[in-house]
Order: structure tokens, then C-alpha cells, then sequence
């Protein structure tokens, strides 16, 4: 199984945008499935860098059974408050 590490990209410096599908749930990115493990490390990697979540309280992935928001936007802070976020409907 493959694993990727957040070494490095959470550290990039300057002015960045961090977009991804982590497959990872924590209320931090307004999950309504609640948080797993790797959610949990993923918010505590976040929060000892520079980055910022920007995500808001919409789902990210949407089926006919349930809502989550396993995937995140970052921003680093020169960019936080003058970065909008929403979600869009799916592309078929």
C-alpha cells in the first residue's frame, strides 16, 4: 500500500494553495462522518504549519446515501483572507 507523506508540502513557504482529496474526516473540514485516524494527524500535521483550512461547511463528496468531506483546501496565511471557497455540483 502506498503512503504519502505531508513532510515538505505542508512547509513549502511563500504564497500556496493546497488542494486535494485526503480521504481523511475530521471536523476541522466539516465531516459529517466525524474523524478517523487519519483525519486526526492530518489536523494536527496542519496545524503546526502555516497553512490554513479554507474549506466551509458544504460536502465535498455527495452520494445517494450519505455526505462527507474528505477533500481539503489549504491556503497559506497571506493568502487566507482574500481566498473564497465553495463547492460546485458534480460534473456528471
Amino acid at each position: 500500500k502506498a503512503s504519502v507523506t505531508t513532510d515538505g508540502l505542508l512547509g513549502l513557504g511563500g504564497d500556496v494553495i493546497i488542494a486535494g482529496d485526503a480521504n481523511a474526516h475530521h471536523e476541522d473540514w466539516y465531516s459529517a462522518l466525524g474523524q478517523d485516524a487519519r483525519g486526526c494527524r492530518l489536523a494536527a500535521e496542519i496545524e503546526d504549519s502555516d497553512l490554513g483550512i479554507i474549506n466551509e461547511d458544504f460536502p465535498t463528496r455527495v452520494t445517494s446515501t450519505t455526505t462527507s468531506s474528505p477533500d481539503i483546501t489549504l491556503v497559506s496565511a497571506g493568502l487566507l483572507m482574500g481566498t473564497e471557497w465553495s463547492t460546485r455540483a458534480a460534473l456528471g
